[in-house]
């Protein structure tokens, strides 16, 4: 039975009612918290707003900071964690971004072959299980993973634990990005994707748009054929970039994962297919419970990736203005904590509407405010966390010279801020953006040095060519 009125109390009885909750700023300091688990366990206090502003800051900042990528891979099954960890390990230059549909990450690698719990992995592949610290007994040409959640687990950890590498969840990819490069062929630059509750939702709703995350590589991992699986595959048919799908043949665990392994390759420029999904590409056979071609092709599309990269075999507008930053661009002064620089626009800065790109802009934020804080002695510039332009007017037409002058504005044990502002050929400022760098971890390096402040000598540390 609902109150009375006369029992509710009134506002000035009661002034909680009225009073506006102040949030717990997050400190390091000393709280009242015991660990005995004799009845008196006691935790540190917190607001539930703090736990919100927590998760929401922090994934929020990811998402802002992957929409630009360096390689995406779609599917965190055995295949797609194979191919996180060894590119992730030998390019920790790269930002990784996995994108997994399932609340749970691992695809089947959970367990064996129906629903048994032990993991078979033919030799050689065992190697990498013992690189990653996994136990098995051997069984002359095969190994056996007690469970293979070991395998999952293990991988997992070690795959999100490196700084570069991040993973998305209960996220689907729902289209590819498709643009024509320079050559005007159609390249795979990114992913387009939604809360997989949403995009199991489509039929039921509608106007429920998606997010995109740009790349110029993409690895795709999705699997067999399925409510999610071949998704790429799938998707290039329709796209008009493969005729027809090879449909994934009978079992033969002899032909089928070599044929995986072997097969790993770009499908499509900016593609790279791996696993499973393979099988439906091209039309080899399943292989049943064995997980070393996962694991081995995960590792040679891994390889793949970073081909293209160390070849400079990127096609694509985001490796142009890669290459103009190399050749084209001057460094015209620099002193501590200033530097000016020049760039001829070329016909591939525009965008198509015959001025400058944006991404040309973005791209120079990155890179000048990366220089302004070597102008202060650091020989490691730290990791970009935040990032952003503002245009003003058009930055000039091909043959232009675009300046730009980066400040740091401020730098402290741990960021360090930087603006750059830009100037077409007229000496208008066409746009701005500002640039911020966690330097933590990067300050104390053996190679730093202390500047003249005319910037042409080093009078602390060692002068390195």
């Amino acid at each position: 039975m609902a109150p009375s009125v006369a029992d509710i109390p009134e506002a000035e009885q009661s002034p909680i009612l009225l009073m506006k909750r102040n949030v717990i700023p997050a400190t390091n300091g000393t709280y009242d918290v015991s660990e005995n688990y004799e009845g008196d366990y006691r935790f540190a206090p917190i607001e539930e707003a703090q736990v919100s502003r927590a998760m929401i800051k922090r994934y929020f900042n990811m998402m802002y900071e992957r929409a630009i990528s360096d390689v995406v891979i779609v599917g965190a099954g055995s295949a797609g964690l194979s191919c996180a960890y060894h590119l992730g390990k030998s390019r920790p230059d790269l930002k990784i971004t996995i994108i997994e549909a399932n609340v749970a990450p691992g695809g089947g690698a959970w367990l064996g072959g129906q629903l048994m719990t032990p993991m078979v992995v033919r030799k050689p592949a065992d190697r990498f299980l013992t690189e990653l610290g996994v136990p098995f007994e051997d069984e002359g040409p095969f190994v056996v993973v007690k469970h293979a959640a070991l395998f999952t687990s293990t991988i997992l950890s070690k795959v999100l634990a490196m700084p570069n590498v991040v993973m998305m969840n209960a996220t689907a990819v729902e289209d590819l990005i498709i643009r024509e490069d320079f050559q005007g062929r159609q390249r795979v630059s990114g992913v387009v994707t939604n809360w997989t509750l949403v995009a199991l939702n489509h039929d039921t709703q509608s106007c429920m748009d998606p997010n995109v995350i740009t790349a110029p590589v993409v690895v795709t991992a999705t699997g067999h054929d399925g409510p999610m699986g071949a998704f790429s595959a799938k998707r290039l048919v329709s796209a008009g970039l493969l005729k027809e799908l090879g449909n994934m043949r009978g079992l033969d665990m002899n032909r089928a994962e070599p044929a995986i392994v072997n097969g790993t390759r770009e499908v499509a420029p900016g593609l790279i297919m791996t696993g499973m999904e393979l099988s439906e590409h091209d039309g080899s056979n399943r292989m049943g419970p064995t997980f070393g071609a996962m694991m081995a092709s995960g590792i040679k599309a891994a390889r793949e990736a970073m081909h293209i990269f160390e070849s400079a075999n990127i096609v694509d507008v985001w490796l142009l203005v890669c290459v103009s930053l190399v050749v084209y661009l001057k460094i015209l002064d620099a002193k501590p904590g200033i530097l000016e620089a020049s760039l001829q626009i070329e016909s591939y800065n525009l965008n198509r509407v015959g001025t400058v790109h944006g991404g040309l802009i973005m791209s120079l934020t990155d890179t000048l405010g990366s220089l302004a804080v070597a102008t202060k002695g650091q020989y490691m510039t730290g990791v970009s966390v935040d990032i952003g332009t503002s245009f003003v007017k058009p930055g000039g037409k091909v043959g232009d010279v675009l300046t730009a002058k980066a400040i740091v504005t401020g730098m402290g044990k741990s960021l360090a801020y930087t603006r750059v502002d830009f100037f077409n050929a007229q000496g208008q400022l066409a746009a701005y953006g500002h640039h911020t760098k966690y330097i933590g971890k990067s300050a104390g390096h053996k190679h730093d040095v202390k500047f003249s402040d005319d910037g042409e000598s080093v009078v602390e540390g060692e002068d390195i060519d």
